[in-house]
C-alpha cells in the first residue's frame, strides 16, 4: 500500500523514505524513552501533585491522540459540542463509529520511518442524563481496532480500549438567538497502554461553548483547555497542557428533519505551539437527519491539514443518538408561578379537530386576530428542533398575539395550549408540549402581558387535528393554540392590576400593559317634559 503525508510517498515495508530538510522535526518520539523536562509552566505546577507516579520512562505510544471527541450537546457537530443541555430527568444514549487513516506518523533522524498507526476502526459508547435545567452529565468510553501499521518502534496494532470520559455540563446563559454554557471534562486512566489510546495520569479539562440560532443557521464556538503533566520525548514533541477549539455551522435544509454540517476542529501543546507536530488541524463535512422519535443519525468525512500527531490524513464516521422516553409522571409538573385559571373561568376543553377545511385569507402584514373563542395565527410558532426555543421567525408572531393581550380591554384571560405530534411516546410529548406553551408563556410575559392574564397547559399528542403520517399531518399537528376562556360581558369591570411585576425566571423587575376599558357610553338625554 501507499501512504502520503505532507508530499511524501512511503511505500509498506520501506524503512526509510526520502525526507526534505524543511520537514526535518519528527512527528513523534524516537526510539528514545521520554525523560522528564524538568520544566514546569505555569499551566503545569498543580499537575505534579497528582502525576508524581508517572515514571520517567514511558514511551509517546501511551498518550491518547484523538482529536474529535464525541459531544453531548443537541445540535452538536463533529466534535463541537452546542450551548444546549438535555432536558431534565432525559437520557440520551450515543455510539460512533470512525474510520482514521495513518493518524500517527513516526519520523526518525529527520526522515520518515512509517505510519506508527496505519488504519483505525475507532468506536465510542456513551449516556447522557439531563440532571437539572441546566446541567446534565454524561459518560463514553472508546474502544479500536488497529491494523496496517508500518513496523515501526512505537506501532500497536490490535484491538484496544481507551480511557473512560466523564462530563458535567452547565448552561449559564440562554436565549432565542444563542446560548453559552460551561463543560468539565475528566478522562481515567483506564485504557490500554501503549496504544495510543490511553494516558498514565488523570486528565482534566475545562470549556467553554458559546453558540447562535437562526432560522436557517446554527454556528457554534468550544474553545477549551486539557491538562496534562509535560514530558519532552528529546526528539523535539512535547507531551504537554493541551489549547483545544472547535467551530461548526450548520445549515437546515428540511426544518426539524435534515441539517447540513461544517466543522474545524484543532489542538495546539502549550510547551511546543510553533512545532509542526504539536499542531492538530482537520476540516470535516456531514449531514444530520432526524427520523423522529428522538434519534438523531450524524456521518461525513474529515481531511487533515497540517499533520499533527493524532490527525488523520482522512477520516470517516457515523454518529447515532437516541433521547429515550422517561417514566411516565404520577403528577404533573408544577407551574413556574402560582397562576391558576379565575375560578369563574370554565374548565378549557380540549381543542375539537376541525370538521371541513375553511379557506383562511388574511390581510397583508396582518399575523394574527380574534376568532370566536381563540386568538388564531397566521403561521404555527416554530421550536428548534426537540426543543422549547423558540425561533427567531416566530417573533413577530409572538408580538402579535402580546399586542392583542395588551389593547384589547375584552379579552380576560388566555390559556396557551403546546400540542405535539404523535413520533414519541405519551410522556415525552406531554413535557414537550408542556415545556413550548411555558415557553410561549415566558415570552408573553416579557413582551408586557401580565401573567394574570395567561395560563399554560400541555396536550400532548393526544388532540390531534389530521390523522396520518406524513410531514404535513405531523407538522400540523405540532402546534401552540391560544384559546380565550373568559370575555368581559357588557357592564362587567375589568380586573385592575399592577403595571410592574417581577419576571418569575429572573426576578427581574418588569413593566406590564393592561388594556384600559374605554369608558361608559354617556347617558341618554332626558327629555323635556311637556
Amino acid at each position: 500500500g501507499r501512504r502520503r503525508r505532507g508530499g511524501q510517498v512511503l511505500r509498506s515495508g520501506d524503512r526509510r523514505a526520502p525526507h526534505d530538510r524543511h520537514d526535518a522535526e519528527p512527528h513523534i518520539a524516537s526510539p528514545a524513552k521520554i525523560a522528564g523536562s524538568g520544566r514546569v509552566g505555569p499551566l503545569n505546577a498543580a499537575l505534579l501533585i497528582w502525576s508524581a507516579w508517572v515514571h520517567a520512562a514511558e514511551p509517546a505510544a501511551d498518550h491518547d491522540v484523538s482529536v474529535l471527541q464525541p459531544r453531548w450537546g443537541v445540535g452538536a457537530v463533529a466534535g463541537v459540542d452546542a450551548p444546549t443541555v438535555l432536558p431534565r430527568g432525559r437520557v440520551r444514549l450515543a455510539t460512533t463509529l470512525q474510520y482514521e487513516d495513518a493518524p500517527v506518523l513516526y519520523y526518525a533522524d529527520g526522515d520518515l520511518y512509517g505510519a506508527a498507526v496505519g488504519s483505525r476502526l475507532l468506536g465510542q459508547l456513551g449516556a447522557g442524563v439531563g440532571v437539572l435545567r441546566w446541567l446534565d452529565a454524561g459518560v463514553d468510553l472508546p474502544v479500536a481496532y488497529t491494523y496496517a501499521s508500518d513496523d515501526t518502534p512505537f506501532t500497536a496494532d490490535g484491538p484496544a480500549v481507551g480511557d473512560l470520559d466523564t462530563t458535567v455540563r452547565a448552561r449559564v446563559y440562554d436565549r432565542p438567538g444563542g446560548g453559552l454554557l460551561v463543560r468539565a471534562d475528566v478522562s481515567w486512566p483506564t485504557g490500554t497502554r501503549n496504544a495510543w489510546m490511553s494516558d498514565p495520569t488523570v486528565r482534566p479539562a475545562l470549556a467553554l461553548v458559546g453558540g447562535l440560532r437562526g432560522p436557517r443557521l446554527r454556528a457554534a464556538l468550544d474553545l477549551g483547555v486539557l491538562a496534562r503533566p509535560e514530558h519532552d520525548s528529546g526528539a523535539h514533541w512535547k507531551v504537554s497542557t493541551e489549547l483545544t477549539g472547535g467551530a461548526s455551522l450548520s445549515w437546515v435544509v428540511v426544518p426539524e428533519r435534515l441539517d447540513l454540517d461544517y466543522a474545524l476542529l484543532s489542538r495546539v501543546h502549550a510547551a511546543a505551539p510553533e512545532e509542526r507536530s504539536s499542531r492538530a488541524l482537520e476540516l470535516l463535512a456531514g449531514v444530520t437527519a432526524h427520523p423522529g422519535r428522538g434519534v438523531d443519525v450524524a456521518m461525513g468525512a474529515g481531511l487533515g491539514l497540517l499533520g499533527g500527531v493524532g490527525e488523520p490524513t482522512a477520516r470517516a464516521w457515523i454518529d447515532v443518538r437516541w433521547l429515550l422516553t422517561p417514566p411516565a409522571r404520577t403528577e404533573p409538573a408544577p407551574l413556574p408561578t402560582p397562576v391558576a385559571l379565575p375560578e369563574d373561568a370554565p374548565d378549557p376543553e380540549p381543542e375539537p379537530p376541525p370538521t371541513e377545511t375553511a379557506v383562511v385569507v388574511w390581510r397583508e402584514g396582518e399575523l394574527a386576530r380574534v376568532e370566536a373563542d381563540r386568538i388564531s395565527i397566521r403561521d404555527p410558532i416554530q421550536f428548534e428542533f426537540g426543543t422549547e426555543v423558540i425561533l427567531p421567525e416566530s417573533r413577530p408572531t409572538l408580538r402579535a398575539v402580546a399586542e392583542f393581550l395588551r389593547t384589547d380591554w375584552r379579552i380576560l384571560h388566555v390559556v396557551i395550549q403546546g400540542h405535539a405530534s404523535d413520533e414519541g411516546s405519551f410522556a415525552y410529548n406531554y413535557d414537550l408540549s408542556s415545556r413550548r406553551a411555558r415557553a410561549v408563556w415566558e415570552a408573553l410575559v416579557a413582551a408586557g402581558v401580565h401573567p394574570d392574564r395567561i395560563s399554560y397547559q400541555g396536550m400532548g399528542e393526544v388532540v390531534p387535528v389530521r390523522e396520518g403520517t406524513d410531514e404535513a399531518t405531523l407538522a400540523a399537528n405540532r402546534r401552540v393554540v391560544f384559546r380565550i376562556v373568559r370575555m368581559l360581558e357588557p357592564g362587567d369591570s375589568a380586573p385592575t392590576l399592577p403595571d410592574h411585576i417581577r419576571l418569575p425566571w429572573t426576578g427581574d423587575a418588569a413593566p406590564v400593559q393592561n388594556p384600559i376599558a374605554p369608558p361608559p357610553p354617556p347617558p341618554p338625554p332626558e327629555e323635556d317634559e311637556l
